[in-house]
């Protein structure tokens, strides 16, 4: 097989990877006023007159406030739909092409797409999602189907392109109605099928397999596998077992459930190269603030970052360089809603920022400063809200007074409750 449809395929499965929840100890996975029960969010930016549409998330809840599922959808017509098991850890995580051909020949790799479009669900009697179909002005791109058994759960997913060429497929197996694995297979206008294979266990991944073709003319597949570890629902590693090499990522918490190292190691399996290992180490006060975070590449510092409070709140932070050399410290002082970052270098104030929060603890405004006290930038915010008394749009306008240009965010959320 030709090297850039390889490294397609590649990109592609770096795409399925499921990776451990960084929230892991919070109560449930937003911050929002009441039962929520799902929420559909995208934001819009503005500048010099043209519109960016950015993706458009839609997610569910549970009446405990963790996720269930997960759906983003990106104006060129891709879908990327996402299930989560316990504590909010995302166990399966595909991505479905809705619209375009993939054109391979001659080592070359090319994607038609469109850059707007509309997207039509189709629900059953259980309000069920049946089928999801893409649309530009060109008409249909592509489409989703969905299939449930008796009970409501999700049997099976598959993706057309707007040929009706099947592109990927996802079955899922269960056991007394408790997912135990899944199975991917992803064509997508070629011959050469990838395919995963995921394991569940107590709602949690344990592993996941996957087989990419090597060449096209037999069956030879490289093979990735992941395998994860857990400690009361916490993901604490994930071990990867690639073709050449092998790579860890660790979680490590104190018995407040805080995460107090994170951990990523790599080691090529054959050759006499080093393992290399990347550590962030994470130290807390009794209220739970971060005191001190400190970097570490192969056992020597890179960096450290100190925090230091008073009566609860931020009062100064340190950030040390390699060999422990001081780089910067900002001082903090609060005024009312506002909070006042002065960053200093050498004894010398470098830079200044002032951010302010409203009554609802919402960023209203934040506002940058030269070392001279001139001023640098703007970005200022304002929030429609709902009757629970969360935003449902805000507002953001960027202002850079050095190249005098704006630019304008608008974000829109519309959120059902239980």
């Amino acid at each position: 097989m030709n090297k850039v449809i390889k490294t397609l395929i590649v990109v592609y499965c770096s795409l399925l990877f499921v990776s451990c929840s960084e929230d892991t100890h919070i109560n449930k996975s937003h911050d929002l006023n009441g039962d929520v029960e799902s929420i559909i969010s995208h934001t819009d930016s503005y500048e010099d007159g043209q519109v960016n549409p950015s993706n458009k998330v839609y997610i569910e809840y549970d009446e405990n406030g963790h996720k269930k599922q997960e759906r983003e959808y990106e104006p060129m017509g891709q879908l990327r739909f996402t299930i989560y098991g316990n504590n909010d850890i995302a166990i399966i995580s595909e991505f479905f092409f809705m619209v375009g051909v993939y054109n391979i020949s001659k080592g070359s790799v090319t994607l038609e797409v469109g850059f707007s479009g509309n997207w039509v669900i189709d629900k059953n009697k259980l309000g069920l999602i049946e089928k999801e179909s893409y649309f530009t002005d060109n008409g249909l791109q592509g489409f989703v189907r969905y299939v449930y058994n008796d009970f409501g759960l999700l049997l099976n997913i598959k993706s057309f392109s707007r040929e009706g060429i099947l592109s990927k497929s996802v079955d899922f197996i269960y056991e007394n109605e408790t997912l135990i694995s899944s199975t991917s297979i992803f064509k997508e206008h070629c011959d050469f099928p990838t395919k995963a294979i995921n394991k569940f266990r107590n709602g949690l991944i344990v592993e996941r397999l996957t087989f990419i073709p090597i060449n096209s003319y037999d069956n030879k597949t490289d093979t990735f596998q992941y395998k994860y570890k857990y400690k009361d629902n916490n993901c604490i590693e994930i071990m990867n077992v690639y073709p050449t090499f092998l790579s860890f990522e660790s979680k490590f918490y104190n018995k407040k459930n805080q995460i107090i190292s994170k951990k990523d190691s790599s080691v090529y399996l054959s050759g006499n190269s080093p393992a290399h290992v990347e550590e962030t180490k994470f130290e807390f006060n009794d209220t739970g603030g971060i005191t001190k975070k400190t970097k570490i590449t192969n056992g020597k510092i890179n960096s450290i970052r100190e925090y230091f409070f008073e009566k609860g709140k931020l009062t100064k932070s340190i950030f040390y360089g390699k060999e422990g050399i001081e780089y910067n410290r900002s001082y903090y002082s609060y005024d009312g809603n506002k909070t006042i970052e002065e960053i200093n270098e050498n004894g010398k104030i470098v830079g200044t920022e002032i951010n302010e929060i409203d009554n609802k603890g919402n960023l209203v405004s934040e506002e940058q400063f030269n070392f001279d006290k001139s001023k640098f930038g703007k970005i200022t915010y304002s929030y429609d809200y709902d009757y629970k008394g969360n935003w449902t749009k805000k507002t953001k306008h960027i202002s850079s007074y050095k190249k005098d240009k704006s630019l304008d965010e608008i974000s829109y959320r519309g959120i059902s409750y239980y």
